[in-house]
């Protein structure tokens, strides 16, 4: 579980109500597997172009193939996948 807080907020009020929202929160005495589903990898290219005549912007999306990566099994591997989700590196 992660609690991401944004906003105009000082850390220890944000401690204070992180705690006490979720402070009680404890771990299953009997936790549920998580089931690992794999995508296989693309075999070929695919073009696909769709035009919206009513459509007020453009977007376009860039798709990279699936590639299998290692599962995280600890916190710090966690936190160090995140932080390249949600954090744009130079």
């Amino acid at each position: 579980m992660a609690v991401f807080v944004v906003g105009d907020v000082t850390v220890p009020h944000a401690t204070e109500m992180i705690r006490k929202y979720f402070g009680n929160l404890k771990n299953p005495v009997n936790e549920r597997p998580r089931t690992d589903y794999r995508i296989a990898p693309y075999a070929d290219k695919k073009t696909m172009v769709i035009t919206d005549f009513e459509a007020s912007s453009y977007r376009f999306s860039l798709l990279f193939p699936a590639r299998t990566t290692a599962k995280q099994q600890t916190w710090p591997t966690s936190v160090n996948s995140l932080s390249g989700t949600f954090s744009y590196k130079a």
